[in-house]
């Protein structure tokens, strides 16, 4: 049996505790209750304890490397080799469906694609990309720097972050 992580919040709930008596000027809409000197509001407080679960991080699908060669495989042109470099550590099938949008929408060679897409869980790189080079003047290889999973998060070759994540 897996036991979740769970995260305590504390919320701290607040309402009127006692009677209007000596409320001056109030309406049942707006009434507080006020103390018995008049002063402040008396207000119960209660601390009401509410277990959140902690996200755990994503796992791979365990056969997703072999799934993403099989689709490159039937989807693509691509070498062997460069079949390999796409899927090498992939989590999904995403960086076929990445690698697929980016020969229809980019203008790149295919290691450059192919550097786009590894890692890459969904289409998004393409998007980011196409974005950054429709908004700025920077080159194909800065954009790649800023979209490309693999550069930006700082992932090691099997699509893992280098800091132990």
């Amino acid at each position: 049996m897996t036991r979740v992580p769970q995260l305590v919040v504390a919320l701290v709930v607040v309402a009127c505790g006692s009677a209007l008596s000596g409320c001056q000027g109030c309406t049942p809409r707006s009434a507080q209750a006020q103390g018995a000197d008049g002063g402040a509001p008396v207000v119960e407080q209660r601390i009401v304890v509410v277990p959140v679960p902690i996200p755990q991080d994503p796992q791979p699908e365990p056969d997703a490397p072999a799934t993403c060669y099989e689709r490159a495989s039937a989807r693509t042109t691509l070498t062997e080799a460069q079949i390999a470099t796409l899927c090498i550590g992939a989590w999904s099938a995403g960086p076929v469906a990445c690698y697929v949008d980016a020969r229809r929408r980019i203008r790149l060679a295919d290691d450059q694609q192919i550097t786009l897409c590894r890692c890459a869980d969904s289409a998004q790189p393409v998007a980011c990309f196409r974005r950054v080079d429709r908004d700025t003047g920077l080159t194909d290889d800065q954009i790649l720097s800023l979209c490309a999973p693999t550069l930006a998060l700082g992932l090691t070759a099997n699509c893992r972050a280098a800091w132990g994540g």
